[in-house]
């Protein structure tokens, strides 16, 4: 038996579609309308200070898994943090994680200073100089991760001393030899002649093992403006050459600088395998394009990809003598034809730096990224309304979505409006539940939720979009 359809139904469908056709042809104009805002590559630059959120002495990062691991004297008088960020331009934005939660009162309790975080064979180590608040106790200590994991947690592992001569001690750092020997260097008091560096032999990442030996103290006037250091110890090596990059004089100066020791072969515990350079290789900067004063305290790590070396240290932009305000900086470095390391000079705020090689991001062109959101909804909703994806979710995710798009607040709360009219016509996912605030008086930025992308997960694009 034949069933003809009933005249309004009929009706209902051919509206429907002529609707739906309009409705793509809408969403064309629209896409032409937003073409110029197309999200595209572009070469990838940051400004110093690369933390802008407060000042940051004694900077240290490791590059490991895709992230960036950063740590200062953050937190002097609270205690050890940890930051996460896929770039050196977000690590103000990153994760924080605090590692080590100082005591009320006690030999740990206060002045914080200069982490570094080692990685030595399967665990993290972060190695530290904290005092009672009197700078006469300060001491080495040393936290261990429970697990492979820089953020931790961790745990007070050890003090570490050199039992005979165990004073005054700051600056702890990592030297693996060629030999496979791990070694630890710290700056301890030097009679008549300021602060020095200590070099001891480890049994394992946190016990001294034997006495220490002095391997470099003052011996030129750019190491003793205001009082003789040396300090900040950080071993560098390349191509079979061992280096340690100091820092002297008082880092409340403008002079504060750095300085090179050279190993020239013999035991790293012997003074005399040590040249030490006549200038620093590294100190103040003044011209055109800005200042920077008393450089210093350093630490090293390599670009993404592994091609490049870098330097990321603290400096400040006033020659008055104070220890606040200093920021920490990065910047790539190069190596001479000897073998030594060139590392030019300290790049002024605002100065255009091209980011470490094999680090990615996506810029907007114009105007901003709602323009873009708003682009890539119109090719989403169109492909929902035509029946092709089902879902705005999963057609977004066809567009070229990703698992967390940031956009500014008050863009969010416009295109919130976008999504919940999508979210009406494909019922699969709620507004709801594919758009989550996150507001913090920190971090004016909201994102959309992971949940929105695994709402219908036919795709596992993942672009980040910075403004």
């Amino acid at each position: 038996m034949q069933v003809s359809t009933p005249p309004l139904r009929t009706e209902r469908r051919r509206i429907g579609r002529a609707f739906a056709g309009k409705f793509v042809l809408f969403f064309a104009a629209a896409i032409l309308q937003f073409a110029s805002d197309e999200v595209k590559a572009q070469p990838v630059t940051f400004t110093n200070p690369i933390v802008k959120s407060q000042s940051a002495a004694d900077p240290w990062i490791v590059y490991h898994g895709g992230w960036y691991y950063f740590t200062a004297t953050l937190d002097p008088s609270g205690g050890v943090w940890v930051w996460q960020s896929r770039t050196l331009a977000g690590l103000d934005e990153g994760k924080k994680v605090k590692v080590y939660d100082a005591p009320a009162t006690g030999m740990r309790s206060r002045q914080i200073w200069a982490p570094e975080l080692h990685r030595l064979d399967d665990r993290w180590y972060v190695y530290f100089t904290a005092s009672d608040g009197v700078d006469e106790n300060h001491r080495l200590y040393v936290l261990e991760s429970r697990g492979a994991d820089p953020l931790g947690p961790y745990t007070l592992k050890a003090r570490l001393y050199d039992s005979t001569n165990d004073g005054w001690a700051i600056d702890p750092t990592i030297l693996r030899a060629r030999d496979g020997k791990l070694y630890c260097l710290w700056v301890a008091h030097v009679p008549g002649n300021g602060n020095g560096i200590r070099i001891a032999p480890m049994s394992n990442p946190w016990t001294i093992k034997g006495a220490s030996a002095l391997i470099a103290a003052t011996d030129y006037d750019w190491e003793r403006v205001r009082y003789p250091i040396n300090e900040g110890p950080v071993a560098l090596e390349r191509d079979g050459k061992l280096f340690i990059v100091y820092s002297a004089s008082d880092t409340g100066t403008p002079d504060y600088a750095l300085g090179l020791l050279t190993h020239m072969g013999g035991d790293v515990m012997n003074v005399k395998s040590w040249k030490k350079s006549p200038h620093p290789v590294f100190s103040r900067h003044s011209g055109p394009d800005g200042n920077v004063y008393g450089p210093g305290h350093n630490g090293f790590f390599n670009s993404p990809d592994g091609t490049e070396d870098w330097i990321i240290y603290h400096g400040k932009e006033t020659a008055e003598y104070t220890y606040e305000n200093r920021t920490t900086r990065a910047q790539k470095f190069t190596w001479r034809a000897d073998g030594t390391p060139d590392f030019g000079r300290p790049i002024p705020r605002g100065v255009a730096v091209r980011a470490p090689a094999g680090e990615t991001r996506i810029s907007v062109i114009r105007p901003n990224v709602e323009a873009v959101m708003k682009k890539k909804a119109l090719i989403a909703g169109s492909r929902a309304f035509a029946g092709g994806a089902g879902t705005f979710g999963a057609a977004l995710l066809n567009v070229g979505g990703g698992a967390t798009q940031a956009v500014h607040a008050q863009t969010a709360a416009r295109f919130e409006k976008v999504l919940t009219s999508f979210a009406d016509h494909v019922g699969r996912c709620s507004a709801s539940s594919m758009f989550t605030r996150n507001v913090s008086s920190t971090n004016r930025r909201a994102k959309l939720s992971n949940e929105w992308w695994r709402c219908n997960p036919i795709s596992r694009r993942r672009t980040t979009i910075w403004d």
